[in-house]
């Protein structure tokens, strides 16, 4: 995703331990991981925000279509996840719901990275469905909306 100042955002899912230029990214064993990065116009990769999902049944998707640039340099994005999550200390799970075969619905979770990418804030959405946004649009007024379906 392009950013106002040239630079751009990447997103995906991790399996194993890399490297973007200065910044190691860890797996988290037995968990889901996912990451944010930035590279700047120059070509340096100036931030790398990572989390994992940990839950019966961890899942996670980092949809790069629900990522949207923020005034400040910084990304809005969503994670669509099982299980347990924890970001800037805040721990968000979601509630088993499907009886005793243990498959949890997903919940899904907005998240404001500043522009050294460290977390301005999240707000969680959930329900007795599951949630997976598929766009986020920001008007001029920096206004956010999701889209994201049940």
């Amino acid at each position: 995703m392009s950013l106002s100042d040239g630079g751009f955002a990447i997103s995906s899912y991790f399996t194993t331990n890399f490297t973007l230029g200065q910044h190691q990214v860890n797996v988290v064993p037995g968990n889901n991981s996912g990451f944010i990065a930035k590279m700047s116009a120059a070509g340096s990769w100036d931030w790398v925000f990572s989390f994992s999902v940990d839950g019966n049944i961890p899942s996670m998707e980092v949809n790069n279509a629900a990522m949207a640039p923020a005034e400040d340099g910084g990304v809005y994005f969503t994670i669509s996840y099982t299980g347990t999550v924890t970001i800037n200390g805040t721990e968000y799970s979601t509630e088993a719901c499907c009886g005793a075969n243990g498959i949890d619905r997903s919940d899904l979770l907005l998240i404001k990275l500043d522009g050294a990418g460290n977390v301005d804030w999240s707000a969680e959405f959930g329900s007795r469905a599951n949630e997976n946004a598929f766009a986020l649009l920001v008007d001029s007024n920096y206004n956010v909306t999701v889209h994201y379906y049940l």
